[in-house]
């Protein structure tokens, strides 16, 4: 198509935004490397200028996400890294953490179970870093409904 990118190249624009990788009809469309104005950096696949399929995202806040995106959004299952230390292994919805996962603090505690929406729910165990745990339900990040407190 005449006036669109197609094929392999690198195109810089803005306030320092670049990408490098596979054009089609003018999209960001296979695998590339797109570098934020900001210092944001995204390596992996691409379809329609989105991310889409495997990729990892930096911030420049240090936080990283590798895992599956749909749509520019993370969907599937991936793991992040925040700042903090702290880390979330499991699955993701619209872009929050939903389903079955693992999010581990900094101090070594963790949650090991259910998430809606960003939420802890259901049925799920807190480990903390003591030793001691809960097994059982989770309603809205807290502890509520039929479970066991263990003691180290």
């Amino acid at each position: 198509m005449f006036g669109k990118f197609e094929g392999v190249g690198e195109f810089s624009w803005g306030e320092n935004e670049k990408y490098t990788g596979n054009w089609v009809a003018g999209n960001k469309h296979g695998v590339g490397i797109w570098h934020g104005s900001t210092g944001d950096r995204y390596e992996g696949e691409f379809s329609d200028s989105k991310f889409q399929g495997h990729g990892t995202f930096t911030w420049q806040t240090g936080e990283v996400y590798d895992g599956e995106w749909s749509a520019g959004v993370k969907q599937g299952r991936g793991r992040e890294k925040f700042p903090s230390g702290d880390e979330y292994i499991g699955s993701y919805k619209a872009g929050k953490f939903h389903g079955v996962g693992r999010y581990t603090y900094t101090n070594g505690s963790k949650y090991t179970g259910n998430f809606d929406s960003g939420r802890k729910i259901g049925y799920g165990k807190i480990e903390l870093s003591n030793g001691n745990k809960y097994v059982g339900e989770i309603r809205e990040d807290y502890k509520e409904g039929k479970g066991g407190f263990f003691w180290a």
